[in-house]
């Protein structure tokens, strides 16, 4: 949760008051909530009601100028509506898609976006979550499952999404990456020479 308040937080902090975020993991409940998003929920909430307090002082919603907040509340114009949780896959997507915790479905979009990233041969049966795995393929992950509205129209989860074409791990980013921390540090986040042969 710390993660995600001081990410909410610095966008509050520089202006930001349309605050998306998506997520995958374990979001067949979301409406309920599960784990994953009630931890970014609850840290959103809290950070919106942490700022608010310091712009506006303790007892902000007893101010007089806070008084429409119920009629703005009402459509959705209030300050807890600044940062906003979907879950990446709406319902409909998660009907016509494979969703479940590193078997087929999940495998398969980790083969179509990274596929450095799945060793099949490590995939065992000893777990019930991972037993439909081995049905996992690039072609299944490829047809790319209708993201949640909101992302598609923010462009969230693009790279996510558009697999296999973008993959971000490449060699030439991470080149582009090791190239700009030397500029930034004079060269001291290289590693040194290997001294074995």
């Amino acid at each position: 949760m710390p993660f995600a308040q001081d990410l909410f937080r610095g966008l509050l902090r520089i202006g930001f008051r349309n605050i998306h975020f998506f997520i995958h993991h374990q979001t067949e409940n979301f409406a309920a909530g599960m784990p994953t998003d009630l931890a970014f929920k609850f840290a959103a909430r809290q950070t919106i009601f942490e700022f608010l307090e310091r712009e506006r002082g303790e007892g902000w919603w007893g101010n007089e100028k806070m008084a429409s907040y119920y009629a703005k509340q009402a459509v959705g114009d209030d300050p807890f509506n600044w940062i906003k949780g979907h879950p990446l896959l709406n319902a409909e997507a998660i009907r016509q898609y494979p969703f479940d915790h590193a078997g087929q479905g999940e495998t398969s979009l980790l083969m179509a976006f990274c596929p450095e990233g799945v060793d099949m041969k490590r995939l065992s049966a000893r777990k019930w979550y991972t037993r439909s795995a081995k049905q996992a393929s690039a072609k299944l992950g490829a047809k790319r499952p209708r993201p949640h509205p909101r992302a598609h129209a923010t462009g969230a989860g693009r790279a996510y999404l558009t697999a296999p074409a973008v993959r971000p791990f490449d060699d030439v980013a991470l080149e582009e990456d090791a190239d700009q921390d030397e500029r930034r540090d004079g060269g001291a986040s290289r590693a040194p020479p290997s001294t074995t042969s």
